[in-house]
């Protein structure tokens, strides 16, 4: 089957968003190291796992489908990702409503269980 160039060009966006999240998460991280500050280090954790689900999507579009990476695909964009931006809004939700210190969600038993 042959795709047009555009559809090529869009097949390789993980690639590029892949790259990205690796420089955003090393100045965020960075960042929260120089600065302090929960936001900072979970907004980071968030884009790492988000970094991990594009890789994956990234692998696909390289090398070809692959159960196992299916599978981390699934476990890191369906249950990683949520977590660290769900904590990073319940710290600015925090700091909005003059809370002592960040509420922390339980960690999700779905992680747990997906094994």
């Amino acid at each position: 089957m042959e795709y047009s160039p555009l559809h090529r060009a869009v097949l390789h966006l993980p690639v590029i968003s892949t790259l990205c999240c690796i420089f955003f998460a090393s100045q965020l991280f960075s960042r929260s190291l120089k600065h302090g500050g929960p936001h900072l280090l979970w907004w980071g954790i968030g884009m790492v796992t988000y970094g991990m689900g594009t890789f994956t999507e990234a692998y696909t579009t390289l090398i070809g489908w692959n159960e196992t990476v299916f599978r981390f695909w699934y476990v890191a964009g369906a249950f990683l990702d949520g977590y660290p931006l769900a904590q990073l809004i319940l710290i600015y939700i925090g700091y909005r409503l003059n809370i002592a210190g960040p509420v922390l969600a339980p960690a999700p038993r779905s992680v747990a269980l997906a094994e």
